[in-house]
């Protein structure tokens, strides 16, 4: 049954995003993000000129690549003007990350219907978290964000569902999808039921992995590591300045975004006597880990689009009040 749910989970998952998406895509400035034209760029195969950062990140921009080479070919066919690689790489970038973010609310919504949320509160939970600002923004932008993503939400079904290779699959993929992936790490091994030798294990040969792979774009690109030791010091920078900003309108916009609208059912959820004593004793211990590895990622770096990765922990909070307003909205209804 729950096979047949997440079939349909990810249906209405790509229902929702694909015409959202497409509309930012077709009216954004994508000169105006640093990383968007990163990205683009190495979809094209330059690494030379783009942060040490970024360049690291290659799995998404090469899929994007690759997905490029036969659409560009078909769209030069059938529309002369619309030909052109640039054009055919944000088109594959839109393509990839709608996918990938359907996957990715199709896991959330897997994620709620283990937790015991009822469907139709795990589907209106979903539908919340995807067309947030930052939902949209990480389906319709040449970003690496939706393949963290899956990887955040992939870890948490593994612990759900105890698999040692999914667990294993999940340290490979999202080690390489972005370095903040060490954060989520320490729910893993602290979490799973699995022997944590195998993970650790597992954890060592993928850190050599990636020093493998980081050591030949260096040595490719002739990366300067003065640049990066500069970037690494802003990160901590960053952190006085978003405690600041926590207090102002905009931290709160913010720190709000990250649940969209769907605020308003956490706010009921925490009103609510018999949600609260949910939030305080049945909320897994993966949840709250999730959750401050999304915080501490968002003083790092950008606080509402980094506490948009603790989706898995606001996918069971909406849950949870989401099924609580529902029932009572059906009694009064009676």
């Amino acid at each position: 049954m729950l096979k047949k749910e997440t079939y349909f989970a990810y249906l209405v998952a790509l229902t929702v995003l694909i015409s959202a998406a497409y509309s930012v895509y077709r009216h954004y400035d994508f000169s105006y993000s640093e990383d968007s034209k990163s990205y683009i760029e190495m979809a094209q195969g330059n690494y030379k000129g783009i942060s040490m950062t970024h360049q690291y990140r290659f799995i998404t921009p090469t899929i994007a690549g690759v997905v490029s080479i036969p659409i560009s070919w078909v769209c030069s066919k059938i529309w002369a003007d619309r030909g052109g690689e640039i054009w055919a790489i944000r088109l594959s970038f839109l393509i990839e990350n709608v996918l990938l973010m359907a996957f990715f609310g199709s896991l959330l919504f897997c994620i709620a219907r283990r937790e015991g949320i009822p469907f139709e509160a795990a589907l209106l939970s979903m539908i919340f978290l995807l067309t947030t600002r930052w939902g949209i923004d990480n389906a319709a932008l040449p970003l690496v964000e939706a393949l963290y993503l899956v990887c955040i939400a992939g870890m948490v079904y593994a612990l759900q569902t105890n698999q040692l290779g999914l667990q294993v699959a999940i340290i490979v993929v999202g080690c390489f999808a972005k370095e903040a992936f060490v954060f989520e790490l320490p729910i893993l091994l602290f979490c799973s039921r699995q022997r944590k030798r195998m993970l650790l294990v597992s954890i060592l040969l993928t850190a050599c992995l990636v020093w493998a792979s980081r050591s030949f774009i260096d040595q490719t690109t002739g990366n300067n590591y003065v640049q990066e030791v500069g970037n690494f010091v802003r990160h901590f920078q960053n952190i006085g300045v978003n405690l600041r900003n926590l207090i102002t309108p905009k931290g709160l916009f913010e720190t709000f975004s990250a649940v969209g609208l769907g605020g308003i059912f956490i706010l009921y959820g925490v009103w609510q006597r018999e949600v609260r004593q949910i939030y305080f004793n049945e909320i897994p211990a993966w949840a709250w880990g999730v959750f401050g590895a999304a915080v501490v990622q968002g003083l790092l770096g950008e606080w509402g689009r980094m506490l948009y990765y603790a989706c898995p922990f606001y996918m069971l909070l909406l849950g949870f009040a989401i099924d609580l307003a529902l029932k009572n909205a059906l009694r009064k209804k009676a």
